[in-house]
């Protein structure tokens, strides 16, 4: 039986959860308390992840809204292309089990959809610490700048499901920075993009996820960024510095190795000489810092 207009869901949430036992409550409630749009939320846990499968359906109850899906997907992006094909809404959010959205978040990404005729819409975030203390916010940037790197955090933005489907959902082969080669190839296909005001993306921190894995995120961010066709190559370069000085800093912050990075950055491509505003050099490193810190500060 074909879901009707009125009962299909306008928006799917896609959460790809694994070992998020101690976070997948507090991204399920947020998820509940959406308001102003008609939703589902698909959450993907891998088969042998029990504890954050019972989290989840401990946090969701019987809502008939929320369906539990099981992988063997071994990355998030494959995870998050398990969850897509179960997606029925027009649009898709895709959150990870540790972050959060404001209530009205849904609805002002989808209303910014609809009123612009867009495929993908960008909009800011708060950075919060674990303990929710806020550490800064970023509004969205201009889809201009995927050249240079990441316009969003990955919950802070909303696409039409025709356009994932598309261009074959994520590229599981990334680890890291695969909502840059999502954005990216869509705007290759021709998705329309447009920027929301609202701020409604909560990205928490963690020493232990993968955007603290500063090496990987270095070699991903330069694949990626040298995949298309006639790529800058001094953009390219700009982005691989600006990324090694925040990931530098960062990682110093948490008390990481930093040989991890020193040696992705030797197996790099070469850079060419280029010439850095010292204002961009200084924002990279205390960008990485404070976030490494948890030091609230202002852009």
């Amino acid at each position: 039986m074909t879901a009707s207009a009125s009962t299909r869901p306008l928006v799917t949430i896609v959460t790809a959860a694994r070992s998020a036992s101690a976070t997948i409550a507090r991204c399920c409630a947020s998820a509940r308390r959406q308001r102003g749009a008609n939703w589902e939320h698909v959450i993907v846990t891998r088969h042998d992840d029990a504890a954050t499968r019972d989290a989840a359906i401990r946090a969701t109850g019987s809502d008939r809204r929320v369906m539990q899906v099981r992988t063997d997907a071994d990355c998030a992006a494959a995870a998050r292309n398990a969850g897509l094909q179960f997606a029925r809404g027009e649009f898709v959010l895709f959150l990870d089990a540790d972050d959060t959205l404001h209530p009205r978040q849904i609805a002002a990404l989808t209303r910014a959809a609809l009123q612009g005729q867009a495929d993908i819409v960008v909009s800011g975030h708060r950075v919060m610490a674990p303990d929710g203390l806020i550490l800064t916010r970023h509004d969205a940037r201009d889809p201009r700048h995927l050249d240079e790197g990441t316009i969003a955090v990955l919950h802070a933005m909303l696409f039409r499901r025709s356009v994932l489907d598309a261009i074959g959902g994520f590229d599981a082969g990334l680890r890291t920075s695969e909502d840059l080669d999502l954005c990216r190839r869509a705007r290759a296909a021709g998705a329309r993009f447009t920027v929301s005001a609202a701020r409604g993306a909560n990205y928490w921190t963690s020493a232990g996820s993968l955007s603290a894995d500063g090496a990987q995120m270095l070699i991903d961010r330069t694949a990626v960024l040298q995949r298309q066709s006639g790529a800058d190559r001094d953009a390219v370069a700009m982005a691989m510095v600006r990324m090694a000085l925040w990931a530098g800093a960062k990682s110093i912050a948490y008390g990481h190795d930093l040989a991890p990075l020193l040696a992705a950055l030797r197996g790099a491509p070469a850079i060419p000489p280029i010439t850095m505003d010292r204002d961009e050099a200084a924002c990279a490193l205390l960008d990485g810092l404070m976030l490494g810190f948890l030091c609230p500060y202002r852009r």
